[in-house]
């Protein structure tokens, strides 16, 4: 049995970690959003009525609970942009990689499990506003987790090999399928019983969980290669770097000889900027990275901007046209909803493995036709889905067909394109503080691309509903 290495990935340990944390990054989320009757009946249950849809009793919040799985969805984006815009900031990068997964991970659990506990211990006593008010909360606080722990992850795989960055993304588009073939699965048994699709939807989402903190517990915290290769259990930034280095500066000038001079003999310890390690050297290097400390992350945003921009416009197009206008092209067809995200969703695990596959990445995009890809997506996918949606084309048979592939196409395009902007843009940077930095902004940007793109879809599904 080999010991662990700190070259090389034992028994691809490190990997596999990373490819857990990508579904748990999204599968909170995506077990709110695949549970859409249990949010809207969550009060009948907790109060005791089963979910029953009798309309007997007026509820005082009866608009809210109707809108609750749109209210769930922004809830899950806008604090999930705004905790990873934070974390772009010096005092975001101070926190441990190892402090935010951990937190991000028990934070979600506990949303889960609350949110679920509640169903079968709530009772009369749990009021209308009390359930709306720890509903809305939970999706909120998960929400910002998941900013917590997808910037992380980002950062994190961003100091690796190439493969780390797709492999998670890979597990993060898998997460999306495994909650679409359980709704499938649901919906085949004829389940009536909203409670127990969020039974199987939020236990299958807490056991990952759970089974993501062990692995990072065991396999990244005391893992010689991620210790050596990235900052894992390092809060070190450029700016404490700067601020460490001031005060050695301070010190030694306060302790210079009487001449007036420095001591040329003195040796002050020098941080070493890739592990956040101190070494011994002249007391002359002492100030050498003040300069850096306060446009480190500005310039990494103008050195990235390139793939920032295709990386926005990637998921822009996607969520002006996903799910939102795809669902209007048969709104009537039950399963066809169901079918769309499936087929979108499974594309979207085959261009992110495609694209990342440390042998053979043949849905690799090179740098230099990333922004072409990026256009083509939009000129061709968003009028063709506009003009599907408009209800020009009446052979239902043939529009199942089309618009189902045309999905796959998107979530193949999507998977492999967005997956080459987030290996591309770290790869230049030469430090792993800066590749943290791109890391990081990579995920701001694929995350600003989806609220931008779904406030579009809103009024292109609001014109064709008008129309």
């Amino acid at each position: 049995m080999p010991t662990l290495s700190e070259d090389t990935d034992t028994y691809h340990m490190v990997l596999a970690t990373s490819f857990l944390i990508g579904i748990s990054t999204l599968l909170p989320y995506n077990a709110f959003l695949s549970a859409p009757d249990f949010l809207q009946q969550y009060y009948e249950i907790v109060s005791g009525d089963g979910g029953s849809s009798s309309g007997e009793e007026t509820l005082q919040y009866e608009n809210w609970w109707k809108t609750m799985p749109t209210f769930s969805a922004l809830l899950g984006v806008f604090p999930n942009l705004l905790v990873q815009l934070l974390l772009l900031l010096p005092c975001g990068q101070r926190i441990v990689m190892y402090t935010r997964f951990c937190t991000s991970i028990l934070i979600m659990t506990a949303c889960l499990v609350i949110v679920l506990l509640l169903c079968f211990v709530g009772g009369s006593s749990i009021t209308e506003a009390s359930a709306l008010v720890i509903l809305l909360l939970s999706i909120t606080v998960c929400g910002a987790a998941t900013g917590l722990i997808q910037a992380t992850i980002f950062s994190f795989t961003a100091e690796l090999p190439p493969v780390y960055t797709g492999t998670a993304m890979t597990g993060m588009a898998l997460s999306g399928l495994i909650t679409s073939i359980l709704r499938i699965i649901s919906k085949a048994s004829n389940s009536d019983a909203p409670l127990v699709d969020a039974v199987i939807y939020f236990g299958f989402a807490v056991s990952i969980l759970v089974l993501t903190l062990f692995c990072i517990w065991f396999f990244l915290k005391k893992n010689p290669y991620a210790l050596n290769h990235t900052h894992i259990l390092s809060g070190e930034t450029s700016i404490r770097l700067h601020s460490r280095r001031r005060r050695e500066s301070i010190y030694y000038y306060r302790n210079r000889n009487q001449n007036g001079c420095d001591s040329q003999n003195q040796t002050t310890p020098e941080i070493d900027t890739e592990r956040g390690n101190e070494s011994t050297n002249n007391s002359s290097q002492t100030g050498a990275g003040q300069n850096a400390s306060g446009h480190n992350t500005r310039q990494v945003l103008l050195r990235t901007r390139y793939f920032l921009m295709c990386m926005f416009g990637i998921f822009a197009t996607t969520f002006i046209v996903f799910p939102g206008v795809t669902i209007e092209i048969q709104p009537e067809n039950d399963w066809y909803a169901i079918l769309v995200v499936t087929f979108f969703n499974a594309g979207d695990v085959l261009g992110r493995f495609g694209s990342s596959c440390s042998d053979k990445a043949i849905l690799l995009v090179a740098e230099q036709y990333l922004l072409r890809m990026t256009l083509l997506r939009f000129l061709v996918f968003v009028p063709l889905l506009i003009v599907l949606a408009s209800g020009v084309i009446n052979d239902d048979f043939s529009l199942l067909e089309v618009s189902l592939t045309i999905c796959f196409l998107l979530g193949i395009t999507n998977g492999a394109v967005g997956t080459s902007c987030a290996i591309h843009a770290p790869k230049n940077e030469e430090t792993r503080r800066n590749k943290n930095i791109a890391g990081n902004a990579i995920s701001c940007s694929l995350l600003g691309g989806c609220t931008i793109g779904a406030l579009v879809a809103i009024g292109i599904t609001s014109a064709l509903h008008n129309g």
